[in-house]
């Protein structure tokens, strides 16, 4: 969808962040360290709706969601630090 909106307003298609599979025949360029980085956006995402409240949305107002969301971003960081050597 995106590359199509890109094509139609003459942008550049964007770079592809996943690796090509070994039986493609046209091969597409990809960076690893973009890979690398889309990885550990996706791993956080994951551990943020680990927790039941974010993924209930227990909170009725939109501010007192994202500062939950916030709190439990933190509290990941943290974690990621404490465990790492």
């Amino acid at each position: 969808m995106l590359s199509g909106f890109a094509h139609t307003s003459g942008l550049k298609a964007p770079l592809q962040i996943i690796p090509n599979r070994t039986n493609r025949k046209k091969k597409f360029r990809w960076t690893k360290a973009i890979y690398r980085g889309r990885y550990l956006v996706e791993r956080f995402f994951n551990k943020l709706k680990q927790i039941r409240r974010i993924a209930a949305r227990y909170a009725k107002l939109g501010a007192t969601f994202f500062a939950f969301v916030q709190l439990a971003s933190v509290r990941i960081w943290l974690r990621s630090i404490e465990s790492s050597p």
